[in-house]
């Protein structure tokens, strides 16, 4: 069960990083484009992020500036 846990929140933090870099985005550029801080979207690629936690406005904004869809991100 605790593997488990581990490997979710690994996944979660990759799945913001892995779309960003997709996108060949900096951190900079996709906190720009979404209009989000720059230490949000860092905390938010961080082994320890809990994405499901993530407020619903800053995900909207990072869907919009990824240009997914929402569920995509959660």
């Amino acid at each position: 069960m605790e593997k488990l846990k581990t490997e979710k929140k690994y996944s979660n933090m990759n799945k913001i990083k892995k779309l960003r870099t997709e996108k060949s985005l900096t951190q900079e550029e996709l906190a720009r484009i979404s209009e989000i801080k720059l230490s949000t979207l860092q905390k938010l690629e961080r082994v320890d992020a809990n994405l499901e936690k993530m407020q619903l406005g800053t995900a909207v904004k990072l869907a919009k500036g990824l240009e997914i869809k929402i569920e995509e991100l959660i």
